[in-house]
This record gives structure tokens, sequence and C-alpha cells, in this order.
């Protein structure tokens, strides 16, 4: 079961667990040519319209930064790094409410909650071949332990007293209060963010922390031990190409998805997006780029186009029922 729901994770890649709030509109990949306007992708590399999957999720960048402990990587991480080359020790699992284990097998509270005891894999792997341990988690922790402002990570900072690596599969981390929630809030990742995301020693070490772009394309930066790759990234979409020698599908603890392309384009004009949405040219809509209207009109014009629904775990109002009632509720709304 567990392993399902992270091929979930994985292979859904954005279409409603990662990205998506709400209702979205999804297309079965094409095999048409895309067009070359402005906002349009198409596939590139050895990827054929069939085998990439696109999104419309992606924003102009701040700057070329992968660190993601640093403000202005939000744009260049949060749209496909995050989802597909980052992966955390956890995942939330919105439907059960308890966080899955990932990059971690487990954990263990002492009795008054204050110490986490954190049992990691073997064989887990960085993209560039370096084994993942204890060191990567321990290091990342104390970087943004020292670090003024962390981004993200702010409480962190304010939970964490100090990490050390008992072995090179164990980490024991103190904190400064009982604190039973702390592998839930802050080392699992949700569906946009996640306060905790291991880095590679090997990289980071002697860099400044606060300010280490991790941005180097040639050198396959930002680098991470998820199923992707970062390719390239321009102005208006980024490109990932699947890892072939991806830790999981080698370790057999889950296969490689399906897609061996997953670009992130602009959603561009609504009219624009409706057209691609009907001939096959977007995999995934967005969650801003339609309107009601215009959803019913792109599944007008394909039954190939489908609607679905999901948990939303980015709630947009939170509406307190004050009519009197004798079962009076909170409600969450989206």
């Amino acid at each position: 079961m567990r392993h399902r729901f992270m091929a979930f994770i994985v292979l859904g890649i954005l279409l409603a667990t990662t990205v998506a709030c709400g209702d979205t509109t999804t297309s079965p990949s094409g095999s048409g040519a895309i067009g070359g306007s402005p906002g349009e992708s198409a596939p590139t590399g050895d990827a054929n319209r069939a085998e990439t999957l696109i999104v419309k999720a992606f924003r102009a960048l701040d700057a070329e930064i992968g660190n993601p402990y640093i403000a202005s990587s939000d744009a260049l991480v949060s749209d496909g790094v995050h989802q597909l080359v980052f992966e955390p020790l956890f995942y939330a699992n919105y439907y059960t409410g308890e966080s899955e284990p990932w990059l971690a097998n487990g954990y263990e509270y002492n009795e008054d909650f204050t110490v986490i005891t954190l049992n990691l894999p073997e064989g887990v792997t960085w993209a560039d071949g370096q084994p993942f341990t204890a060191d990567d988690v321990v290091f990342t922790l104390e970087q943004i332990l020292a670090a003024e402002e962390p981004y993200r990570a702010a409480n962190i900072v304010a939970s964490v007293a100090s990490a050390v690596a008992v072995d090179p599969l164990t980490v024991e981390i103190t904190l400064n209060a009982p604190n039973p929630r702390f592998v839930d809030t802050d080392l699992s990742m949700y569906i946009y963010t996640s306060n905790f995301i291991p880095l590679p020693k090997h990289i980071f070490e002697g860099e400044d922390f606060a300010t280490f772009a991790f941005f180097d394309l040639e050198q396959g930066w930002p680098l991470g031990t998820g199923p992707y790759v970062l390719e390239s990234i321009g102005a208006d979409r980024s490109v990932l190409t699947r890892n072939e020698e991806w830790w999981a599908a080698e370790a057999g603890f889950a296969e490689l998805p399906a897609p061996r392309q997953v670009i992130f384009s602009l959603t561009g004009p609504e009219d624009s997006l409706i057209s691609e949405l009907a001939s096959g040219d977007v995999d995934w809509a967005g969650h801003y780029g339609l309107t009601p209207a215009g959803a019913q009109t792109a599944l007008s014009q394909s039954d190939a186009l489908q609607v679905f629904q999901t948990l939303d775990p980015c709630p947009w109002a939170l509406t307190v029922n004050t009519a009197g009632t004798t079962n009076p509720f909170l409600t969450v709304t989206s």
C-alpha cells in the first residue's frame, strides 16, 4: 500500500497531488505536433509527445537559484524541481492523515517526544551517484540552524536543538521542547512546499549556505535524489528528463515513472489553453488558467478530456456557521 501511494505521487506527478488545488481538467497525451506560439510547449530531446507530460504550471524565474532555503528560489524550485528532482524524508498523505516514509524508513520518539530517531534506507543515491546518508540530513539541519533566515525553515530553527548522525543510516534529532507532530509538520513534503529538503553535503560543504545558488545545469544542479533531472529552464518553461538510474527503481522500491520528459510551461491566454486541451497538446490545465466557462468549452470540444476532484490541501476560505442552528460547525471551502 505504501509503495502504491508513492507510485501515485511519482507517476501522477503533478496532476492532482503536488501542484493542483481544487478541480482540474486533463487530457491524455496526443501525438500531434505542438504549435510554436508564446506560452505553448513542445517536446525536446529524445522524448516524443507520447512520452512527454505537459503541465501548465510555470512562473517566470525570480533568479537562477536552486537552493530551496533562499527565498528567491521559489519560482524555480516550486514549479517542477520540488515535485520531481527533490525528495523528502516523508510525504504527507492527505487521505490517511499520516506521513508516508520515503527517504526515511520510519521514525521513533523517546517517551517525552523530545528526541526523534530517523532510520534511513540503504541504497539511496543522489542523481550524480553519490550515496545519500545520515550525514546529508545532519549537515542540512546544521546549516539551517546556523542560517539567519532560512526560507520556509523558521519552525525548524525554533524547534531543533541539535542533530547527530549515529551511523550512516541513523539520525538523532533533539528538540527544544516536546513536539509529537514535528515529523508531520516539518519533515514531510506537502502539496507545494516542504520545510525540510535534504541537500547533498558533498556539494554544499565549504559553500556559504545563505548565498550558494546551487544552480549550474552543466553540473546537474540543482541536484536531488528524485526520478528527474532539470535539463533546461527559460522564460516560459522548464524541461525535466527522467533519470534512468533512479535509486528507487534500481532498488525495486518503485517503478520508473512513465513519462521520459516533463514540461512545465506558462499558462498563456485562456483561448489558447482551451485549444491546447482540445487538441491533446496539454495534459493538465493548471489551477488558474481556466474559468468554469472555459472548462466547459474545452470539454465540449474533446471527449478525451476529464475533470476530477481530489482533497484540497490548500483551502481558500474558512467559513463559520453563525446561523444559530442546533449543530454549529466549521466548513472549509475552496
